[in-house]
């Protein structure tokens, strides 16, 4: 009997094996197949994943395409009715090109190997397959952005432009549904020189424009100026990329501190407001946040970036989008929550369930590990601006005693009086006592 899983080998292919390896021991020579695969391989390198199930189990429509596949993970799905739009965008690419099948084949060829190694996990698919798949999704991409960013354009036959846009969008969003960007890049540089209007216009601007549809653009993508197309893996990638680098105190990492719920803050006397940038002012207990539009796609962006920075990015790499994420998870823990930060403007609701917006928070971090919190010190500031008791009295007392004119008047009222009473009653002691003097 051959050993498990061993192959099984005849007397001639012992002897080129015994010529290769030095020996014809099928256990060693199967052992030695493993190792050099192993060498060759390049998943460790990988950017584009499947999500894993811990992740995947607690909203799985958040990583699945709805539209379109892009890439090989789910290039077997035949209910995704926006795949058939794949031909009609590559023949209005090579219309538009004036590009051969044969030219963009060759160049897709020769970034087959390094496409591969691009995605984890081995793709089984030969590469005759692979390539076709590639050139077909990454010319639907290219052609898709170009035509929705320059309207005039002529629009592929028999595609209606705007067919399932904003469920392609958010596609386009997916971890599991990525291209490299060194490879759509390739074949823009092939396809902008055919037109004119794409001379001043590089490809990484188009997609941060493309993306800049999108609610909470501010939030999402950085200033184009700042993006370099080298330092870019893919669309997921591109939205979590940081302005700038934070070096972290090694405190921060030992000891994370994260705020209060919105509904503590508030009864301690914090005032949110609407910024760009999230502050805390504990000299006038004013809470700086910026503005988030909670809709159907919010969660899915959040949840793939999430995911993407915490199978791969380096773990000092942590963007805006999830560190706001993570404030608000700390901020969000009750309905009562969100109706306050409803209320100052902060959330925009568009789910239309208050509870559902209190469940997508909540749920927002199960089965990931925290990091490090980039608003270490202000989340420290609310902790400690929470702890002195003077500001829950005083709160409480503009509360339920000044909290509008006619109770503010009346209060006053109340506090003359009973001054007024008093005086009187200590000039009335006071007369007594000069009496039995």
């Amino acid at each position: 009997m051959e050993p498990c899983g061993c192959p099984n080998t005849n007397e001639k292919s012992r002897a080129a094996i015994e010529n290769e390896t030095g020996t014809s021991n099928p256990v060693v020579v199967y052992i030695d197949r493993i190792l050099q695969q192993s060498v060759s391989s390049c998943s460790s390198d990988g950017t584009i994943f499947k999500v894993p199930e811990p992740l995947r189990s607690i909203n799985p429509e958040a990583y699945t395409p709805s539209a379109i596949s892009i890439g090989p993970f789910h290039s077997d799905r035949k209910d995704l009715r926006a795949n058939s739009l794949k031909p009609m965008y590559l023949q209005h690419f090579l219309h538009l090109s004036h590009l051969s099948v044969n030219r963009i084949v060759e160049t897709v060829q020769s970034l087959e190997q390094r496409a591969r190694c691009c995605y984890t996990e081995s793709i089984e698919m030969s590469s005759d397959k692979f390539v076709q798949l590639l050139v077909l999704d990454a010319c639907f991409v290219v052609m898709h952005l170009i035509c929705l960013m320059y309207p005039k354009l002529d629009t592929p036959k028999g595609a209606n432009l705007w067919q399932s846009w904003n469920e392609i969008f958010h596609d386009l969003m997916l971890l599991e549904n990525q291209l490299p960007f060194f490879l759509l890049q390739s074949l823009y540089h092939l396809f902008a020189p055919s037109l004119p209007l794409l001379k001043d216009e590089s490809f990484i601007q188009i997609v941060h424009r493309y993306f800049s549809e999108q609610n909470n653009p501010e939030l999402f993508l950085i200033d184009v100026k700042l993006l370099s197309a080298d330092n870019v893996n893919h669309f997921v990638d591109l939205v979590r990329i940081r302005k700038t680098e934070i070096l972290f105190d090694e405190m921060f990492i030992k000891h994370i501190v994260w705020p209060p719920s919105a509904t503590e803050l508030h009864e301690c006397g914090v005032i949110f407001k609407r910024e760009k940038e999230i502050k805390f002012d504990d000299q006038g207990g004013y809470l700086l946040l910026p503005s988030i539009n909670i809709d159907d796609s919010f969660e899915k962006r959040v949840r793939n970036i999430i995911a993407y920075e915490q199978y791969h990015s380096e773990f000092e790499l942590w963007n805006k989008v999830r560190n706001l994420a993570l404030i608000m998870t700390s901020l969000v823990q009750s309905d009562q929550d969100v109706k306050l930060l409803i209320e100052a403007g902060i959330i925009e609701n568009e789910l239309g369930s208050i509870k559902g917006v209190t469940q997508l928070f909540n749920n927002l971090f199960k089965h990931t590990y925290v990091g490090i919190n980039y608003y270490h010190s202000d989340c420290q500031k609310m902790k400690d601006y929470c702890k002195r008791r003077h500001h829950r009295w005083m709160t409480s007392l503009r509360r339920n005693y000044f909290s509008t004119p006619w109770l503010s008047a009346s209060t006053i009222a109340a506090i003359l009086l009973l001054a007024l009473t008093l005086t009187q009653t200590i000039v009335a002691v006071l007369t007594e006592f000069k009496k039995s003097s």
